[in-house]
């Protein structure tokens, strides 16, 4: 909860990010023209915090937890279409407003919420997802990218934890046979 509460309470109703570190994608090309940026993949993440919370809350029987974190979950899991911007997905920056496109794979984590994504956001990310496969997973830049280097940190190398995240966003939108790929 008091994750949560920071990134939609503390800083001004608007979660975003303060340094690349915080997304645990540092070197992302997500991060290359602004430092300060909210992205479709905070608002997906914090919106399943939320629906496990209201989970816990509900079997705690804390019925004010679970109504709360439930509608803050539907409500962040809708906010993640506004981050399309010509047929794809975009990171806004803080300072100016402006939507900014990279091919980083930051911009796809979103489907960790799975079925609770719009149908567009999820057709979106799934024909997007086929230009970061490699044989060894998912790239951390799209291999089309100027900037992809397959040994390039955040700008191409596979990491572990995203394919867990992709995996379980994967099966959850019920494309088992895809996760197992």
């Amino acid at each position: 909860k008091k994750n949560t509460s920071y990134y939609l309470e503390t800083q001004g109703g608007v979660p975003f990010y303060t340094h690349g570190n915080d997304s645990g994608a540092d070197d992302s090309t997500c991060f290359d023209k602004y430092r300060f940026i909210t992205t479709p993949e905070l608002y997906a993440l914090l919106s399943e915090q939320c629906r496990l919370i209201s989970e816990f809350s509900k079997r705690l029987k804390n019925t004010e937890d679970e109504e709360k974190y439930g509608k803050l979950s539907k409500k962040l899991a809708t906010e993640i279409d506004e981050f399309i911007v010509d047929g794809g997905f975009a990171v806004r920056s803080m300072q100016t407003g402006e939507f900014v496109k990279t091919k980083s794979l930051l911009l796809l984590r979103q489907i960790v919420a799975g079925k609770s994504l719009s149908e567009k956001a999820r057709e979106i990310i799934l024909r997007d997802l086929k230009a970061f496969e490699t044989n060894c997973g998912f790239s951390s830049e799209a291999k089309d990218s100027e900037f992809y280097n397959g040994y390039g940190y955040w700008r191409g190398a596979v990491w572990a934890p995203d394919q867990l995240l992709f995996n379980y966003g994967i099966e959850n939108l019920g494309l088992k046979d895809y996760a197992e790929q």
